[in-house]
């Protein structure tokens, strides 16, 4: 799992430049690199990257779409 980080890194990174913060293909990078860390055991890390995604999710899709409860 620790060679993945850089990678997950990186996937976000390009998302974020090409598709933006709030592309679901970003957001899944970013819940993505939240789950490794929260895998590895990293929870202070994993936290704010879940709620980041969460909160965008909400701001597009509405509190009451499948991707936000």
């Amino acid at each position: 799992l620790e060679e993945a980080e850089p990678l997950y890194r990186e996937a976000l990174r390009v998302r974020r430049a090409k598709l933006g913060d709030a592309h679901p293909d970003t957001l899944a990078s970013v819940n993505n690199l939240a789950g490794l860390f929260h895998d590895r055991g990293k929870l202070e890390e994993a936290e704010p990257l879940y709620r980041e995604a969460l909160r965008v999710r909400r701001a597009k899709l509405g509190d009451a779409h499948p991707d936000t409860l």
